[in-house]
């Protein structure tokens, strides 16, 4: 967040050690700690909201994106669930200007987008993880988005105006 100084770092902690996820650090002192105190269920993929209002957090073993507000002393409010009942295990996030969220799934290779007033729709998915072989994490550049496939160990471009 460089309106902030500051850096927010996720921390997984294992599967099935449910807890804090969310550390922020100040980028001029290397100063922090936990942020959000909340317990999360292997936070993973984190996208500052495009307001930079708050912050989207992948919870993996919860199959969810979490939202925690920032609030105006720059502390983590109340998280909630933006969005629920991604299957299976959502590993990525990715924000686009318009507010579109996209997750992407370590398995199944798939990837969902959810334009904001909307529900949650496939994107695209790969049976066969051979194009998006278990892709972890995404990120957009006008209009292509690019995928880490750990399935595979390359990186995908998908054209998202086509």
């Amino acid at each position: 967040d460089e309106k902030r100084g500051v850096l927010y770092v996720s921390d997984s902690r294992g599967n099935n050690n449910v807890g804090p996820g969310v550390y922020r650090y100040d980028l001029r002192t290397g100063e922090g700690g936990v942020w959000c105190a909340a317990p999360m269920d292997f936070a993973n993929g984190m996208a500052l909201a495009p307001d930079g209002n708050g912050l989207y957090v992948v919870e993996s073993d919860r199959a969810q994106v979490s939202y925690v507000p920032i609030n105006a002393d720059g502390s983590a409010g109340t998280p909630t669930v933006a969005i629920a009942d991604v299957q299976t295990v959502p590993d990525g996030l990715a924000i686009a200007a318009d507010g579109t969220i996209y997750v992407s799934c370590y398995e199944p290779s798939r990837i969902y987008r959810q334009r904001p007033g909307e529900t949650l729709e496939v994107l695209i998915e790969d049976p066969l993880a051979t194009t998006i072989a278990h892709p972890t994490n995404i990120a957009l550049k006008g209009s292509t988005m690019y995928t880490a496939n750990l399935g595979r160990w390359h990186i995908t471009a998908i054209d998202l105006e086509g």
